[in-house]
């Protein structure tokens, strides 16, 4: 039984970003507008959604025209892989519960508006401030600790075919648990009710 302690796996985020930089670049067509629209009439819009790549629901609350308020709850699945030269190589995926508390402010809504490109369920660029909460998680081979970390971030979010979600964020702020920096590469695919 190994007693190794994981902080930031770094393998996994090298996938999450080559994966991001794929779907992002693959994902070239323009949104259709449905009507002629403006901000204003999804204001107070409330969004739900299911990710499933990172795991987790959602609840997204319009509070002004180009802010709104997140609530996320789910797993983050962390990749370990842990050997080395003299020691028996393991690896494989921990799942820790984890919730994010964030505000977001979209900057990119009137440009969208203007290209005729559709802002329903808050299509399009955002920066956050998001608290995140990653709890103590163990197997027989590896042990998380927990994490709470305060975090700006920028984000790309967009609604395709009127529920399929793609959000990609990223950011950098500090961990109060571990008292060092913390780096946030999240990507999430998702359906949109």
């Amino acid at each position: 039984m190994f007693d190794n302690t994981i902080k930031q796996p770094c393998k996994m985020k090298h996938y999450f970003f080559i994966t991001a930089t794929l779907l992002l670049s693959a994902i070239s067509f323009a949104q259709s507008l449905d009507q002629n629209i403006t901000k204003a009439d999804f204001d107070n819009e409330t969004i739900y959604r299911i990710n499933l790549l990172y795991p987790s629901l959602e609840i997204e609350k319009d509070i002004a025209p180009t802010i709104s308020i997140l609530a996320n709850a789910g797993v983050a699945p962390i990749y370990y892989d842990q050997g080395g030269f003299f020691s028996e190589n393991v690896s494989g995926f921990i799942f820790p519960f984890q919730f994010e508390l964030a505000g977001r402010f979209y900057t990119n809504f009137n440009r969208r508006l203007r290209l005729e490109k559709t802002i329903v369920n808050n299509s399009g660029n955002y920066i956050a401030l998001s608290f995140a909460n990653i709890l103590e998680a163990d197997n027989d081979e590896v042990r998380v600790d927990g994490s709470s970390s305060i975090i700006t971030a920028y984000g790309i979010q967009r609604t395709y075919w009127k529920h399929f979600n793609l959000n990609f964020q990223t950011g950098l702020g500090y961990d109060f648990q571990q008292n060092e920096a913390a780096a946030q590469l999240i990507l999430k695919l998702g359906y949109t009710f």
